[in-house]
C-alpha cells in the first residue's frame, strides 16, 4: 500500500506543476480566464490528479489522506471547469466517475446522468449508473 507523497512518481508531480503553472498564466489574462482553454487545462489537473489520488490509494481498503487530498482537489478543478464548459460529457463523466469511486453515489448520478444527456450512448456513464443502482437496496 503506498500511503505518502514519495510513492508518486515525480514526473507525475512535475506534470501537476506545468499544469497549475499554465492555469496562472491563462487566468493571469483576461483575455483567456473565462476560456475552454483554461477548462480543458483544470480538466486535465483534475484527471492527474485523480490518478495521483489512485496510485496513492493503491489496493488499500480505506484511502490515505493524501489521496483524498488529491481527489478534493480534482473534484474542486472538475467543478471549476463546469463553471467554463456546462456542456462538456468528459468532465461530468470524469467527476461522476470519481464521486463514485468516493461512495458519492447522489452526486455521481447527477454527473452521470448529466454525460448521458449531452452524450445518450455514453458506456462508461451508462456502466457505472447501473454499478450504482445495483448496490442501492
Amino acid at each position: 500500500m503506498r500511503s505518502n507523497i514519495s510513492a508518486v512518481p515525480s514526473s507525475c508531480e512535475e506534470g501537476i506543476a506545468e499544469y497549475r503553472k499554465a492555469l496562472e498564466l491563462k487566468e493571469s489574462r483576461a483575455s483567456t480566464a473565462q476560456s475552454a482553454s483554461v477548462a480543458t487545462i483544470r480538466t486535465n489537473l483534475a484527471n492527474a490528479l485523480t490518478i495521483i489520488g489512485n496510485n496513492l490509494s493503491g489496493s488499500a481498503t480505506e484511502i490515505p489522506s493524501e489521496a483524498t487530498r488529491r481527489y478534493e482537489e480534482a473534484i474542486a478543478q472538475y467543478e471549476k471547469a463546469l463553471e467554463l464548459e456546462p456542456n462538456q460529457p468528459a468532465i461530468h463523466r470524469n467527476l461522476g466517475l470519481l464521486l463514485a469511486h468516493l461512495g458519492r453515489f447522489d452526486e455521481a448520478e447527477a454527473h452521470l446522468r448529466a454525460t448521458l444527456q449531452i452524450v445518450p450512448n455514453e458506456p462508461t456513464a451508462q456502466e457505472t449508473l447501473k454499478e450504482i443502482e445495483a448496490q442501492r437496496p
